[in-house]
């Protein structure tokens, strides 16, 4: 979990860099097999450091992806090639869907298994 901020001034004072990087960065650092050997040095020499260079720009390449809206969207895209052109039928049926993500907020099997 996150440590909270009591004192800013002396959180100004720190060595932030060392400070910020944590297990999960650490993890991204793994995964994309970046050396972490970079912050050792000082971050005004970054921009001279070679292995800094190439894994700045693989890091820069990646795309950053909002995977639930774009089901969402493409969900909605598919229902409206193939489900009823009646615009009716296709207020009902999202308003059904609707209640029953009200209903039901979990989006696991657990709750259709409890008793009414």
């Amino acid at each position: 979990m996150a440590e909270r901020i009591l004192n800013v001034s002396h959180f100004i004072q720190k060595d932030l860099l060392i400070d910020l990087i944590n297990s999960k960065s650490i993890g991204m650092f793994k995964r994309f097999q970046i050396s972490t050997q970079f912050l050792t040095i000082d971050p005004a020499n970054w921009n001279n450091h070679e292995d800094y260079i190439i894994r700045k720009n693989i890091i820069n390449s990646l795309k950053v992806v909002n995977d639930t809206a774009e089901r969402g969207v493409k969900l909605i895209e598919e229902y409206n090639k193939k489900f009823t052109k009646n615009e009716e039928q296709k207020q009902h049926v999202l308003q059904t869907v609707q209640d029953y993500r009200k209903k039901y907020p979990q989006s696991d099997r657990q709750p259709l298994k409890k008793p009414f």
